[in-house]
């Protein structure tokens, strides 16, 4: 089944909806427009692309998912976030790796590197950032290409 970084996007937005430990908190952005069209809401799960690779009738769609929350100013919570947010992370991965209806869409590599976030982005938050590949299908086929 044909996909796109769109319909990639939206699959995810759908796992942050269902999960309840981020209430939906999902954007897709780079670091720099992480925040600048609305408050951020906590825990958040964030998303971004990487440099992709087209290979043998696959595309490989490298992406960054970042799960962040606040961590009190005494980091007396600081465990509790890394591991709430590593546990958030699991389940997307498990989300996709399991389920039918997003493998039909994409597989997702084996290799899944995740290291361990603290005061980033200008936030006092903690969390995980995972780097993944989603191979995606793609038949190289000149007559799916829309034309006028």
């Amino acid at each position: 089944m044909q996909t796109s970084l769109n319909k990639v996007v939206n699959l995810l937005q759908e796992i942050a909806t269902s999960n309840a430990l981020l209430n939906g908190n999902f954007t897709f952005c780079d670091v720099a427009d992480l925040g600048a069209s609305a408050p951020l809401s906590y825990p958040l799960l964030w998303g971004d692309v990487r440099p992709s690779n087209f290979g043998s009738k696959v595309f490989s769609l490298n992406l960054q998912l970042t799960a962040i929350d606040i961590v009190l100013k005494d980091l007396s919570n600081e465990r509790d976030v890394l591991s709430d947010t590593l546990q958030i992370i699991s389940d997307v991965i498990a989300k996709i790796k399991q389920s039918t209806y997003y493998g039909s869409y994409f597989e997702m590599q084996e290799n899944i590197s995740c290291t361990p976030i603290k005061d980033s982005y200008g936030d006092e938050v903690a969390g995980w950032v995972c780097n993944f590949t989603l191979n995606i299908a793609n038949p190289y086929d000149s007559c799916l290409i829309p034309t006028n």
